[in-house]
């Protein structure tokens, strides 16, 4: 593996990095492993990638995003979600392993994926899940379909991006209003 910042720059120091280094254990009951203090969250985050000139990325759903990730009135916002309707085709936005599948309270229908640069991606208030824990899914899989379960109103994708269980913007590595 490569080790980029977002400037592509490439680190030789560490370019191989064993996949069981970044995940040493793998946990299929809780959707966030560990609780984070997000006010005391690092500024700059490195992301490792598989490839500087393309990491097999694909959009999740191509709609506008209705609520940004950071401080709400009575909570944080791990996330961000995006504008869709129920039964809209949901994306997988790399290539990963599915290590949660299943009906949450809050989440509604979700489904976690782990990539092998260190990202974790949750989806969450889906109608449908289409995946199983442990399949491996590429980018651009449809993964789910839209909806309004959990806590929710009105159908909508709730789409967290993780570093190493730290909740990261997703707008920080992607471009949401220009994809």
């Amino acid at each position: 593996m490569k080790v980029l910042r977002f400037s592509d720059f490439y680190d030789s120091v560490v370019t191989d990095i064993p996949d069981s280094a970044i995940f040493p254990e793998w946990d299929y009951k809780e959707i966030h492993e560990r609780k984070f203090d997000f006010y005391n969250a690092k500024d700059t985050q490195l992301v490792i990638l598989a490839d500087s000139f393309g990491c097999n990325y694909y959009h999740p759903v191509d709609n506008r995003v209705t609520s940004d990730f950071g401080v709400r009135k009575w909570r944080f916002h791990y996330g961000i979600d995006v504008k869709l309707n129920t039964g809209d085709p949901v994306h997988a936005s790399w290539d990963g392993v599915v290590r949660i599948s299943r009906y949450s309270r809050s989440y509604g229908n979700v489904v976690v994926i782990r990539h092998d640069n260190g990202l974790e991606t949750l989806y969450a208030h889906l109608s449908k899940r289409l995946v199983k824990t442990d399949s491996l899914v590429h980018a651009g899989e449809v993964i789910g379909l839209g909806g309004n379960t959990g806590r929710s109103y009105g159908s909508h994708l709730h789409f967290e991006v993780r570093y190493f269980d730290e909740a990261i913007n997703p707008r920080d590595i992607i471009d949401f209003d220009n994809y």
